[in-house]
């Protein structure tokens, strides 16, 4: 007689932004039938159509999180406000909006969480990142998920939680903000290198360039209309920074602990596949309609 393992329970915030999506539809695919966290239901929530449960809660309100988390064995945490912009504007929902939800977990008995950190905990280096590299943030970004990470930590270490933080490096693909940009048909830029391989597969878009110096004041007049904005963008002094940092982390570094290995190594041959792979399933969709 064959034992089927328990296929565990998670909870996945933030199932609807960009890197949210992507590992709910792969839970969702592999059985796990997973629970996902949005803010919102809308007519268009392309996750509703996942073998997967939906919960609606925000980070910045506490209460509605409890339900959420209620009968799951772990938490996914992608859910924050994912741009480039000040402490104080961060704060709400990546470091205050992160303790409610450990609390709400440690509170239903959660059994791991596991949250998405950035790669900008570190500075710009010659050297690769290791596992020895020693945070030293530049952006107020950076800064709020040390924060983040060392309080959800003790939070976890307290409860008997087991803990990690994924120190996430610029994850992209389609339907990140980047390439949605384009696809609407002009992206300020001042990140040369990734738009030189971007732009061939969207001729049409209309690049507005700014010089490596001129950005940041161009970007920097526009910090004071950000607190009116909605919905994150790539106007920040913080994410002209970012791009032009140096950070290459040890290949090895991850890949062996997971025991996998990179479907494409580098972007040359990362971004054409994405887009061929979403042209793909336009066609398709095209065709069933």
């Amino acid at each position: 007689m064959t034992i089927k393992a328990k296929k565990l329970k998670s909870l996945v915030t933030g199932a609807s932004g960009f890197i949210g999506y992507e590992v709910s539809r792969q839970l969702s695919r592999d059985g796990y039938r997973p629970r996902l966290m949005i803010r919102q239901p809308g007519d268009d929530c392309e996750i509703c159509r996942f073998d997967a449960d939906i919960t609606l809660a925000d980070l910045k309100h506490p209460d509605s999180l409890r339900q959420a988390v209620k009968g799951v064995d772990g938490i996914i945490h992608l859910g924050a406000r994912a741009t480039f912009e000040s402490y104080i504007i961060l704060k709400p929902s990546i470091l205050d909006g992160s303790i409610a939800l450990m609390e709400a977990g440690i509170e239903a008995g959660v059994r791991r969480f596991v949250y998405s950190s950035s790669l900008l905990v570190y500075s710009g280096q010659a050297s690769p990142v290791t596992a020895d590299t020693q945070v030293n943030p530049l952006l107020d970004y950076g800064r709020i998920k040390v924060d983040t990470e060392r309080r959800l930590s003790a939070m976890a270490a307290s409860a008997g939680v087991a803990f990690t933080a994924l120190r996430l490096p610029h994850v992209y693909g389609v339907r990140d903000l980047y390439f949605r940009h384009l696809q609407g048909g002009r992206l300020p830029s001042a990140w040369a290198t990734f738009l030189e391989i971007v732009r061939q597969h969207y001729p049409n878009a209309r690049v507005l360039m700014f010089p490596q110096r001129l950005a940041p004041l161009a970007t920097a007049l526009l910090t004071p209309f950000r607190r009116i904005r909605p919905n994150p963008g790539l106007e920040t002094p913080g994410a002209v920074r970012s791009y032009n940092f140096n950070l290459a982390v040890d290949p090895d570094l991850l890949w062996q602990d997971l025991g996998l290995a990179p479907r494409y190594e580098t972007i040359y041959d990362g971004i054409p596949a994405a887009v061929a792979s979403t042209r793909e399933t336009e066609i398709l969709t095209t065709r069933l309609r």
